[in-house]
């Protein structure tokens, strides 16, 4: 008899219980559980040294590193725009001169690129002392980024 009714008690607070839980709705997700939401995709370019110094004649290189946070494949074309007279070219870790990157999810495919950009003064005149911008430009169509870089010529000799 006691056995029964240690039974029925069981029973009863398990059913008390079952009634609670679904009369409370559902349970609340903890944080942990949650996948967190990925940041948006999103094409980059950085570089530590954005101003370079030099005299008149000398080239200037530029480090570039390029990085992409998509989920998908994109091909990036990629465009250099000097000062007037002035020549510049962008080339890749690979001293291949770039035209076009492919990049794409990190677990797949290469998700980062080195980019050098070389800029030269005209060969027929060293430009007088001050600040010659170039842009590095690189667009897939759906991403676009650019970013300046900036040649001082600090002295003009001869």
């Amino acid at each position: 008899m006691r056995k029964l009714r240690a039974q029925n008690w069981l029973l009863s607070l398990v059913m008390v219980l079952t009634a609670a839980v679904w009369l409370a709705g559902p349970v609340p997700a903890f944080a942990a559980d949650t996948p967190p939401t990925p940041a948006p995709a999103q094409v980059s370019l950085n570089t530590k040294y954005p101003v370079l110094s030099g005299e008149s004649g000398d080239s200037f290189n530029f480090d570039v590193d390029m990085s992409y946070t998509g989920t998908d494949k994109q091909k990036f074309a990629v465009s250099v725009a000097p000062p007037a007279g002035w020549t510049a070219t962008a080339t890749t870790s690979t001293g291949k001169q770039a035209a076009v990157i492919e990049l794409g999810p990190a677990d797949s495919f290469p998700a980062s690129e080195f980019l050098s950009v070389s800029l030269s003064p005209p060969a027929t005149k060293s430009p007088d002392p001050g600040d010659y911008k170039v842009t590095l430009t690189v667009d897939s169509g759906a991403y676009k980024q650019s970013i300046d870089l900036t040649a001082r010529v600090t002295a003009r000799y001869g």
